[in-house]
């Protein structure tokens, strides 16, 4: 049955439509009908052309989620344009569409590569409020290159600026792309990110003093990586907010260590002697 033409719902602000197979003519349809939409999660579905959708109906969207979306470089880059307004954007695993209980495999389908982020970063550094960017699972990150690596520009013109950045399950970013958040100089301010999700990455205690520079951290998540308890010593030395610790398989850390490691930390740190 077609859509009354003169339909309209204003006072939706969120829509969750993961894990739908969905057209992007079905979609633009019923979003036509939402000129208020605030946040729209499109994660999982069989859309391509995000950008059709806001074309005709432009929205002030301030949260966006395309993961595993088949969307092409060229495709993600025209919807992003349109959505100056963004605070949240989630762009895990693009190009591979798989349901949101599956695990990523298929890495060779993934459309995000260095070249694309740099075009992105370009984007986002005029965004203003943008404060959370997920792009876990993208597996041709980083793999281009690694003087002024595409990553670094990236946590650096825009990761550093925001709240919450998870860069997750990236094979190619290093410890060295990290320095990206230290302060530029003595005038710059320390990143205020409070959450940052660094699991299954080829980092070791290398990155621990760029980590440290984030003196805001709440929540840092290092599950998989080769840091050992001396890096992660030092991180906690230096972010006093920090409440929650993820290091689940981090082989430099034994286990009974991992799971009260700030009881472990104050114990070390007051066996230390004092100097005078």
């Amino acid at each position: 049955m077609a859509m009354d033409e003169r339909a309209c719902i204003p006072t939706l602000r969120t829509l969750k439509l993961r894990d739908l197979s969905l057209s992007d003519n079905s979609l633009n349809s019923f979003i036509s009908l939402c000129p208020n939409l605030k946040r729209l999660d499109i994660s999982f579905t069989t859309v391509k052309h995000p950008q059709t959708l806001f074309s005709s109906t432009p929205l002030a969207l301030e949260k966006l989620s395309l993961t595993s979306t088949a969307v092409s470089d060229k495709d993600l880059l025209s919807t992003i344009v349109l959505l100056p307004q963004l605070r949240i954007l989630s762009l895990g695993a693009l190009g591979v569409r798989q349901s949101a209980k599956a695990s990523i495999s298929n890495s060779s389908a993934m459309t995000m590569n260095d070249s694309t982020l740099r075009s992105l970063t370009d984007l986002l550094e005029g965004f203003l409020q943008l404060e959370s960017v997920n792009l876990v699972s993208n597996t041709k990150l980083g793999s281009s290159s690694k003087a002024n690596s595409a990553l670094f520009d990236f946590i650096r013109r825009v990761g550093r600026r925001c709240q919450y950045l998870n860069l997750s399950n990236l094979p190619s970013l290093r410890s060295t792309d990290l320095a990206a958040l230290l302060p530029l100089d003595e005038l710059d301010a320390t990143p205020p990110l409070r959450t940052l999700v660094l699991n299954n990455l080829h980092i070791d205690d290398e990155a621990a003093g760029f980590l440290a520079c984030c003196h805001d951290l709440s929540r840092l998540e290092l599950s998989g990586t080769q840091m050992t308890t001396q890096g992660v010593f030092a991180i906690i030395d230096s972010c006093h907010k920090l409440e929650y610790l993820d290091l689940t398989s981090c082989r430099g850390i034994s286990i009974t260590d991992r799971r009260q490691i700030f009881d472990v930390w104050k114990n070390d740190r007051m066996q230390q002697p004092v100097v005078d």
